[in-house]
């Protein structure tokens, strides 16, 4: 009852809808400080994810910058440490594996260097030069047929290109080379 008489009371008051007007205005206010400090905290969390993303991939370019200032001193060892600390921040960048495949050819590590090939491949199908990659290190583990593929994609990817080429050129006379030194042994044998 003491709950009606109050009411009763502010309804009578020739304030009444000033006071309803302010207070709706003020819980206005209020809903909108909350909207507004909840939008800041998300703000917050969100640019804390991008600028650590954008720190790490700066970070890994700085690395890849790095690795190929070593592989044009033909420091292969450090380069290499380079790009795979550079693959730990930014495991995505097809360009680090690469570079890193080049590096394990020089290195002679050519089953690293064909992993490499291959990761870049299939993180960027339509880059010629991960087929390219492919194809040298195919060349020095004497798959001829294989590299000559690998070199055919890379030309119907970019059709005319010097490099690739010349690198079709060697694997075709690699592969007759072989091929004739294969039938010249079997001839022997059945000799």
């Amino acid at each position: 009852m003491a709950y009606a008489q109050l009411f009763h009371d502010l309804r009578s008051t020739s304030n009444y809808e000033e006071e309803i007007r302010q207070l709706k205005i003020k819980d206005e206010l209020i809903d909108s400080l909350i909207r507004d400090i909840a939008y800041e905290k998300y703000l917050k969390k969100i640019k804390k994810p991008v600028k650590a993303k954008i720190m790490i991939a700066q970070e890994a370019e700085d690395l890849k910058q790095q690795g190929n200032a070593c592989v044009k001193e033909k420091k292969y060892q450090k380069a290499l440490l380079h790009y795979s600390q550079a693959i730990k921040l930014t495991p995505k960048n097809y360009s680090l594996y690469s570079n890193r495949s080049f590096t394990f050819l020089m290195l002679e590590r050519y089953r690293d260097a064909l992993n490499d090939a291959l990761m870049t491949i299939r993180l960027k199908p339509y880059w010629p030069k991960g087929y390219f990659r492919k194809g040298e290190v195919e060349m020095k583990l004497l798959y001829y047929e294989e590299a000559l593929k690998s070199y055919n994609i890379a030309l119907s990817l970019k059709p005319d290109e010097p490099k690739i080429l010349e690198a079709i050129n060697k694997a075709s006379k690699s592969l007759i080379k072989d091929r004739r030194g294969t039938r010249y042994t079997e001839v022997i044998l059945e000799l």
